[in-house]
């Protein structure tokens, strides 16, 4: 269907877009975009919503024009405030990308007739815009780079537009957290002229990033998740015009796969269809009252009682650290952790003494360790090695897989319980379906491994009702 739009001579649909931002989007703001305009029903509500809302967060399925409808609104506020200066600043994940967008809107303006007595006060600079309709008041869209913009600058609003997506790479959970804190510490509490506007728009990544924040905690934003499909029972989607059923049917089936198609189409945090575990899997068998025990913390036991305590330690490189997990084995076969330890650059002969001392205190009877490498071998050859750690390599998917496998069976029935540790959980968390991790300052999926070489190792002991009798001298 195509939209009535405003002709020049129109005087009350003009007056009546200066009032009202959606008449503007389905009038004034398609003549920019001319013949290649589509109209999009969904539009009218997300822009009613941005005109009465000071604060929105809004996912929305890839292609909806989420970009092209804070284009619209820049030209609004620019259309609507002829003779009142205006700063905003268009935050991306990079400074290129908000660049990007600016110079969208600048093109967008330039070809746009209702603009053409304004005055560019910078023609030369295509990402900045700084325009003036009487030669007084300028209206200003800077753009920024939401890890490298510094403190400083203070206007009227702020348009946050795919803040969480780095077009050449997938974010990492340590990359995930820092945005979410900068965007917490550093934008939100930005000084705003009168109040101010803040629209946050794009991708989920994760179940606990900036957008699932607002959601939970921040009442006095407006939220909104419109994802591709709106009703799926009645085969429905959000814009049929440009997004027929068939065509997100054909999308998910024959293009893009079902994962890929629920992260780009139906807004599902991109790691929680990418990763082996989701922090929904993990928090029932987190247990926040678990001690992480150090060497000169000796196990607490109760009287007559000497459970089997195992291990996994994945050995790092110079680039991530060694992890070395260690748990407990109850009569029922559920696994309790007992220590998390990362080593970050440690030396191979300090991370084996610093195990052995755990080894002793805790009655460890049986330790696998990543031997892909063979870090240890010059040590195991030596005799450095404790007698419990057993070497077990991981080249082949059979074997990794496998390992993976006995870790989430052990997740998805409840009998392990983990620390509460934040980095060994965040490091968890970054492994993907295909057993990858990225390599970060906090770790390479290490904690990950640790476990389940633990996970592994554990099913020697389950069902083990024996009293151990490892005496001290044999680790």
């Amino acid at each position: 269907m195509e939209e009535k739009l405003i002709k020049e001579e129109d005087t009350s649909d003009i007056i009546a877009s200066g009032e009202n931002f959606k008449i503007f989007n389905k009038t004034i703001f398609p003549l920019s975009v001319g013949d290649r305009y589509v109209s999009a029903s969904h539009l009218d509500e997300w822009a009613d919503i941005y005109q009465m809302n000071t604060h929105t967060a809004f996912l929305s399925g890839r292609g909806h024009l989420k970009s092209t409808l804070n284009y619209s609104y820049m030209m609004w506020k620019l259309f609507t405030h002829p003779f009142e200066s205006q700063s905003w600043m268009y935050l991306s994940f990079n400074e290129s990308m908000a660049a990007y967008h600016v110079a969208k809107i600048k093109d967008h303006i330039s070809h746009n007739p209702f603009f053409k007595e304004i005055t560019d006060c910078k023609p030369t600079a295509n990402s900045v815009i700084d325009y003036t309709w009487d030669g007084k008041s300028h209206f200003t869209i800077i753009p920024a780079g939401v890890l490298t913009f510094r403190r400083g600058w203070h206007g009227n609003g702020l348009m946050a537009d795919d803040i969480l997506q780095d077009p050449a790479n997938k974010l990492d959970l340590t990359v995930i957290n820092k945005i979410t804190t900068l965007f917490f510490e550093k934008f939100m509490p930005m000084p705003f002229i009168n109040g101010g506007e803040l629209h946050l728009s794009g991708t989920p990544q994760d179940s606990r990033d900036v957008f699932f924040i607002i959601k939970d905690r921040i009442p006095s934003f407006y939220w909104g998740k419109y994802p591709a499909e709106k009703n799926h029972a009645n085969q429905e989607s959000l814009w049929p015009e440009m997004f027929p059923w068939e065509k997100l049917m054909d999308l998910r089936d024959n293009i893009l796969g079902e994962k890929a198609y629920k992260k780009e189409y139906l807004c599902m945090p991109v790691r929680g269809e990418e990763a082996y575990f989701t922090i929904e899997d993990l928090n029932p068998v987190i247990d926040p009252k678990l001690k992480n025990y150090k060497p000169g913390e000796p196990l607490e036991f109760k009287e007559g009682e000497r459970l089997i305590t195992v291990g996994g330690m994945d050995i790092g490189k110079k680039r991530h650290p060694s992890h070395l997990a260690l748990f407990q084995i109850t009569k029922d076969g559920t696994m309790i952790q007992t220590s998390s330890k990362f080593m970050d650059g440690w030396d191979y002969i300090d991370q084996i003494a610093y195990a052995r001392e755990l080894f002793k205190e805790q009655n460890v009877q049986g330790v696998y360790y990543d031997d892909t490498r063979a870090e240890f071998e010059s040590l195991r050859e030596m005799g450095e090695l404790p007698r419990v750690m057993y070497p077990l390599s991981l080249t082949g998917a059979k074997v990794r897989f496998g390992m993976a496998a006995e870790f989430g069976k052990r997740v998805k029935n409840g009998t392990i319980k983990l620390l509460n540790e934040q980095r060994m959980i965040d490091q968890i968390l970054s492994v993907d379906n295909d057993l990858k991790a990225p390599e970060t300052n906090e770790g390479h999926g290490d904690s990950f491994w640790g476990i389940a070489l633990a996970c592994e190792i554990g099913k020697r002991y389950v069902g083990e009702t024996r009293v151990t009798t490892l005496q001290r001298e044999d680790v």
